[in-house]
């Protein structure tokens, strides 16, 4: 483009980027105040002036093309151009929506507390923390982070291990008075475990927690994280349980500690198209801390 198209093309340089960082153009037209339509003929104005795709649809959802890196870095410039034209003394400060995908424990112990201080710090941010993936959905649940159980081995987006924790054994005491203690691994089979459902298990981490131990009846399967600590709290049964939500709670008591530990870890992935945006570095790296 010439100069006179760079000026005619800003808007659709400024809607490129918004797409591109939202990962969706329902919710590159929501930021923007125009409709879906809008959004594609912006997008297919630029690509006829630059002569080539800037976005394509892939598997993963969008994919920006090589033009479309190059026509993001003008747009990141003409950006920073406009803030700096704008700068009311704080450069800093970090807005939008950021979206980003937790398994439960992860999001109210770690997640929530980290990125409440942020949003607190930076009022114009915004943030959807969305619970339970188990595994990488980073494209199809339009994502821009995600925290997993376990290191994703089929993902394009990078990812950073955050930190690692077991799951281990935990019984209500009014349980094991009722049921007895068991001394051995092989007494679990006596007894009823708390545990996620299994036709839900999404990773291959938390299937092998399972399998470590000897058969047992479940009592109490669920989705929730939470709901397997209150159930065990119950007397439900014995709960294979995250240590660091298992360990501090006066209800309930390690179970055959010296002989059960699966080991686990977290990692956090960011899509690589929306690591352009500020925001979403900032929240990255508020999570990576957490």
């Amino acid at each position: 483009m010439d100069r006179v198209d760079a000026a005619a093309h800003m808007q659709d340089l400024v809607t490129l980027l918004t797409v591109t960082r939202l990962g969706r153009v329902e919710a590159a037209a929501e930021q923007l105040g125009v409709n879906r339509t809008t959004v594609g003929r912006r997008v297919q104005a630029l690509e006829r002036a630059l002569g080539g795709r800037v976005l394509l649809r892939g598997a993963a959802g969008l994919e920006v093309t090589p033009l479309g890196r190059r026509a993001l870095d003008v747009a990141e410039r003409l950006e920073s151009a406009l803030d700096a034209l704008c700068d009311d003394g704080d450069a800093d400060r970090l807005r939008g929506v950021v979206r980003v995908g937790v398994p439960e424990g992860f999001g109210v112990h770690f997640a929530a507390p980290a990125l409440g201080r942020l949003v607190s710090e930076h009022p114009e941010l915004r943030l959807e923390l969305r619970t339970a993936p188990m595994r990488s959905r980073l494209p199809q649940a339009e994502l821009d982070l995600e925290v997993t159980i376990g290191r994703p081995r089929a993902s394009r987006a990078p990812a950073v291990h955050v930190r690692d924790y077991a799951l281990k054994l935990f019984a209500a005491p009014a349980y094991l008075e009722r049921s007895g203690t068991p001394t051995h691994l092989e007494d679990l089979s006596r007894h009823r475990l708390v545990y996620y459902v299994e036709s839900d298990l999404a990773t291959g981490s938390l299937d092998l927690a399972r399998e470590a131990l000897p058969a047992m009846e479940t009592s109490v399967s669920a989705t929730s994280v939470t709901a397997h600590v209150t159930a065990t709290a119950a007397g439900a049964g014995i709960g294979l349980l995250p240590d660091y939500l298992a360990e501090g709670d006066e209800r309930l008591v390690p179970v055959l500690a010296d002989d059960f530990a699966h080991p686990m870890d977290y990692w956090l992935l960011a899509r690589p198209e929306a690591w352009r945006n500020p925001a979403v570095r900032a929240v990255h790296e508020a999570l990576a801390a957490a």
